[in-house]
């Protein structure tokens, strides 16, 4: 080999090394960091700025410097009174992992008991969270329900802020085609995992149509004994003529008694679509509640 040769492979092994040496995973990232395999995770948004081997950043409200070398990530996490924690690891894609020291936040036990005072230790991952360019719309048909919301549920849509999804909904355990899925209590279709979004933020959820998808409706026979007092219950008389079927006129928005008795004859109420229950899981990590109860999490 001629020493021009040797000089030209030299050259290209050093330009490939510098190219190679630090990527650009400048851009925004969701962290989730554990204290245990079967901790509660914690999570916070990232920000980090990569020039050539630097690297600057926010996690959450405290400050990031450190380097990135190859494939090699070392920061240290600093907030208004001093050092935070420091975290190390490797990168994969667009995917940074690793452990580390970190300082839980004071006066709420962050990581699922009392507030540290030192860093303790946790492994931690970021992932890259980068909305598409435009909203999309879904079309989803739902072949399961749910009774309880919870977190364990696997997600039947990963969607983004500002999507749309065109789905339907069923009542009383019962679709449009009168088809019962053996649920019970107050069937939910989902969940949706909105991408990016985290334990307390604000989520805003816009129904841009909503409309009954069958002809029939029912309701209960009985005054709702915590609508009344129980000396009114005592003095109540039902007409067993009255079954609680509903006619829906879907052309018209009217709904009527499917049964009515002489005196009811023509009672007809407006159609007033709405939709039953909005929710999203409970904190915790293996909590599971009945959707017909409603609590922080959940909007009737």
């Amino acid at each position: 080999m001629t020493r021009m040769m040797k000089a030209l492979v030299v050259c290209a092994a050093v330009l490939m090394a510098r190219t190679s040496s630090a990527a650009d995973l400048s851009g925004n990232y969701i962290a989730q960091t554990l204290t245990a395999p079967t901790a509660e995770p914690q999570f916070a948004r990232v920000t980090l700025k990569v020039t050539g081997t630097s690297v600057i950043g926010v996690w959450g409200d405290r400050t990031i410097s450190g380097s990135l070398t190859g494939t090699r990530f070392d920061i240290t996490l600093s907030d208004a009174v001093g050092p935070a924690g420091v975290l190390k690891g490797t990168v994969s894609g667009t995917t940074l992992s690793g452990d580390g020291t970190l300082k839980p936040r004071p006066g709420g036990g962050g990581f699922g008991g009392p507030t540290a005072t030192q860093p303790v230790p946790i492994t931690w991952t970021l992932t890259a969270d980068t909305p598409p360019a435009a909203p999309k719309t879904y079309d989803f048909e739902p072949t399961s329900f749910y009774s309880t919301y919870s977190a364990n549920w696997t997600p039947v849509l990963r969607i983004y802020p500002g999507d749309t999804v065109r789905t339907r909904t069923i009542d009383n355990d019962r679709d449009a085609k009168a088809t019962r899925y053996g649920v019970g209590g107050n069937p939910e279709t989902g969940p949706f995992y909105i991408e990016g979004a985290l334990p307390g933020d604000t989520l805003v959820v816009h129904l841009n149509k909503v409309r009954t998808n069958k002809k029939t409706a029912r309701q209960g026979g009985r005054i709702n004994a915590r609508a009344v007092t129980a000396a009114y219950l005592v003095g109540a008389k039902y007409d067993p003529e009255v079954t609680g079927d509903w006619t829906l006129d879907l052309e018209t928005g009217v709904a009527t008694l499917t049964h009515p008795t002489d005196r009811m004859r023509g009672f007809r109420v407006p159609i007033r679509t709405m939709l039953g229950c909005v929710s999203v899981a409970p904190s915790g990590q293996d909590q599971a509640r009945a959707t017909d109860q409603s609590a922080r999490h959940h909007w009737i």
